[in-house]
């Protein structure tokens, strides 16, 4: 059996906001977080709301940058790359592409 790499590996993912309000302690969104998507398979996260889906969204796509954690996408660390990867409408998706869809309920 052949090892399949993952397109997309997440690693002890944390995001951290800083502290609003009267708080002086940082909101941890997502805390030690850890995933594995393959080429060619259609994933979803779903939760509850405030459970931090968006923010480990964020986080993977380099939007909202992990207090810790590693993002790997195709191998390569994505924290270390210096370019932005910019899927607009009418790209053909294939196997080896991660589109982030956003839902509102309804």
């Amino acid at each position: 059996m052949q090892h399949e790499q993952s397109l997309l590996s997440v690693r002890d993912l944390v995001v951290r906001y800083p502290a609003r309000g009267n708080s002086r302690v940082p909101l941890t969104a997502v805390r030690g977080v850890s995933l594995d998507i393959k080429a060619g398979g259609i994933y979803g996260l779903v939760g509850e709301s405030g459970s931090g889906k968006s923010s480990l969204a964020h986080a993977i796509i380099q939007l909202a940058p992990p207090a810790s954690g590693q993002v790997m996408f195709k191998g390569q660390n994505l924290a270390a790359l210096n370019k932005l990867l910019i899927f607009t409408r009418g790209h053909q998706p294939s196997a080896s592409t991660i589109l982030l869809e956003t839902a509102e309920p309804t």
